[in-house]
């Protein structure tokens, strides 16, 4: 188990001998009980780098936890849900004081210089004045010594003799952050959403004081401090101290500090300290982080995910931040508020948009003013340029006066190299537009057009798709793409562009919509393939979508006979009924056989004056020219009146009168 369901620490007496053990004051600010600290330098989490700390410790010859005398300690690493023997801190290996210190200080988002003013306080371990005992503490005990303690660096859970379990330096160090985090944002009511929560901190009954306004003091109905913890009650900020002070919580973070050691003493001592080393308790231009979020777009209405995106790609992103220093923020005038960009400080971002003031300055805060206390917003586009992942950081500056304190705000961005790629749901042909009559593909004739279609959803990675824009997503022509077609028609874009998605936009997983007309311009057997094209960027995968089409040739006003004494002129024919053949007359002279796909059979009489074919009365089938001079003959004269017949399975024959077969092209079951 991590935490008690009531949380209502403090410093007990034994410990409060330790904490008279400090540097002794030099110019310090006026002690205010009302507020301790500005929440934005309580959590100014990036005050000091690990390596600092270390220095910092280094500086003092006798500190208990210098490098400088070989202190080593297991690294604080964060906290799980699975139970363990550290109340769900975890750790790594032994590492030195000042990264033990920022980690702890990072995983909950608390100024180091707070932890070491602190420990400091508690058990003089900075400077060592007091003595260092690595292990000094009896079980049950507070330390018997006059501080140097290590085991219970931070004075957490001593309220009235130690918990063994919480016995450790590393320990202490994590848990005590943990602590006085939770404290600042539960005296605001807060119950998650902050940096620094844990799963299930919501649910914790918090017992100590409040900031004034309506608050909760927990997400569960269990009873906490009298009442039920998710009950909004009205509070005035008013708390009274173990050694008798009445005071008004000014913020947070003085209620942090009073629910860890409830002494108006000790907390003078603590600021004391920090003056000392560090300079002011307050900062009249501070911030920290209220809440962080990322849209697909300005309405804010589709929440994105900043891991999966593609280069070129731009999101809507924003925070929130409450003002925790001492003056007003404006968005206008000589020193408006602004986001810049931090690590380092002013440099250009590789994902500034047009629409940025400047490569360092992506937004202006949107309200006119925040008063101390108060919440503001920044918003700005942010775009991918190339495939990598970033942690891009930010922080707020007044322009003209000074950056504030940085927070460790960050967009935690991944962008993905796109896969275009789709899979077919449905596809479908209509006699037109309204889709109420089935069309069948495998039945058309040449200028004969068909309302088709498909709906397709998008299995991109990131890319969602739109039709509109630079990367517009159309129908193209497929195997090979971007041939063109022969059921191109007018409506369409080109001949290898049927159509553009017929919906705005289409994100990974949802359905698309492409339709359009479909008009051959020849006979034929064909299978007509398509697929999406993201114009501009890429192709999407083969799925082997086509429409199977046979294009008849057209029966009407033509016959399936040339009856004994007929004649075809040039450019005249005949056709089999289900209009898959036509035999025509054709101009060069030959005669020729069709089937809708290719030449089955001629007379070979390319390039003669032929002008006409006759069914003699003798049953013999002669072509002619101009001047009745035969150039090509059946061969079946004297059979009597004859018919040619041109059948549904290709042959073409003559039959007599008795329907007898006198000639044939041998041509059956050919297409």
């Amino acid at each position: 188990m991590k935490k008690f369901l009531k949380i209502i620490l403090g410093l007990s007496p034994a410990l409060m001998v330790a904490a008279a053990l400090i540097l002794s004051s030099s110019r310090v600010f006026a002690f205010n009980a009302n507020d301790l600290m500005d929440d934005g330098i309580f959590e100014n989490s990036g005050s000091m780098s690990a390596v600092q700390i270390d220095n910092f410790l280094n500086s003092f010859p006798s500190s208990c936890i210098s490098l400088n005398n070989g202190f080593t300690t297991p690294d604080p690493t964060g906290w799980t849900t699975t139970p363990n023997s550290t109340h769900g801190y975890t750790f790594g290996g032994n590492v030195s004081a000042g990264q033990a210190i920022y980690d702890a200080a990072q995983n909950y988002h608390v100024n180091p210089q707070v932890i070491l003013a602190t420990m400091q306080k508690e058990q003089s371990a900075v400077t060592g004045l007091a003595g260092c005992h690595g292990n000094g503490t009896s079980p049950g005990q507070a330390c018997p010594y006059a501080g140097g303690c290590l085991d219970i660096v931070m004075g957490y859970e001593c309220s009235s003799g130690c918990i063994d379990s919480y016995k450790g330096f590393s320990l202490q160090l994590i848990a005590a952050a943990w602590q006085l985090r939770f404290v600042e944002e539960r005296a605001y009511g807060n119950l998650t959403g902050y940096a620094g929560h844990d799963p299930n901190d919501e649910n914790i009954c918090y017992g100590g004081p409040m900031t004034a306004g309506y608050r909760q003091r927990s997400a569960s109905a269990n009873t906490c401090n009298g009442a039920p913890g998710n009950t909004m009650i009205f509070y005035d900020g008013s708390y009274t101290t173990l050694d008798g002070t009445g005071v008004t919580i000014a913020n947070g973070t003085t209620a942090a500090l009073y629910s860890y050691t409830p002494f108006t003493s000790g907390n003078q001592n603590f600021d004391n300290i920090f003056q000392n080393w560090f300079g002011s308790i307050y900062d009249q231009l501070a911030w920290s982080l209220v809440s962080q979020y990322s849209y697909t777009d300005q309405t804010k209405t589709t929440p994105m995910d900043s891991t999966i995106l593609v280069p070129g790609q731009r999101i809507y992103v924003g925070f929130t931040a409450r003002n925790a220093g001492d003056i007003t923020w404006t968005n206008s005038g000589s020193n408006p508020v602004r986001v810049g960009t931090t690590s380092p400080q002013d440099r250009n971002s590789a994902f500034c948009d047009p629409t940025w003031l400047s490569c360092n300055r992506p937004a202006t805060m949107q309200e006119a003013s925040v008063a101390p206390g108060q919440i503001g917003t920044f918003e700005f586009w942010y775009k991918y340029s190339q495939p990598g992942t970033y942690n891009e950081h930010f922080s707020l500056v007044a322009d003209g006066l000074q950056w504030m304190n940085d927070q460790g705000l960050y967009f935690h961005t991944v962008a993905q190299p796109p896969i275009y790629s789709w899979s077919i749901v449905s596809q479908y042909a209509y006699t037109d537009q309204t889709k109420t009559i089935a069309a069948d593909t495998t039945n058309m004739i040449v200028g004969q057009k068909y309302y088709v279609g498909f709906t397709a959803r998008n299995t991109s990675n990131v890319v969602t798709w739109t039709n509109s824009g630079s990367n517009p997503t159309r129908v193209g022509t497929s195997s090979p793409q971007d041939r063109n077609s022969t059921f191109c028609d007018p409506t369409w874009l080109s001949c290898n562009r049927p159509a553009t998605m017929q919906e705005a936009s289409v994100a990974p997983g949802q359905i698309g919509t492409f339709e359009f007309w479909y008009t051959p311009s020849q006979t034929g057997v064909f299978r007509e393939y398509f697929k999406p094209v993201v114009e501009g960027a890429s192709w999407t995968n083969d799925t082997g979508l086509n429409y199977y089409t046979v294009v008849h040739f057209d029966t009407s006003g033509t016959s399936t006979t040339l009856g004994s004494n007929q004649t075809l002129n040039t450019g005249q024919a005949i056709t089999s009924s289900n209009g898959n053949y036509r035999l025509i007359m054709q101009g060069d002279g030959n005669l020729v056989l069709y089937s809708v796909n290719r030449a089955l059979w001629s007379s070979r009489t390319a390039g003669t004056p032929v002008v006409k074919v006759t069914m003699q009365s003798d049953g013999n089938l002669v072509l002619y020219n101009a001047q009745n001079k035969p150039y090509w003959a059946s061969n079946t004269a004297g059979k009597g009146p004859s018919s040619l017949v041109i059948q549904t399975d290709g042959n073409l024959v003559i039959y007599d009168n008795n329907n007898r077969p006198t000639w044939a092209s041998n041509t059956d079951g050919q297409l």
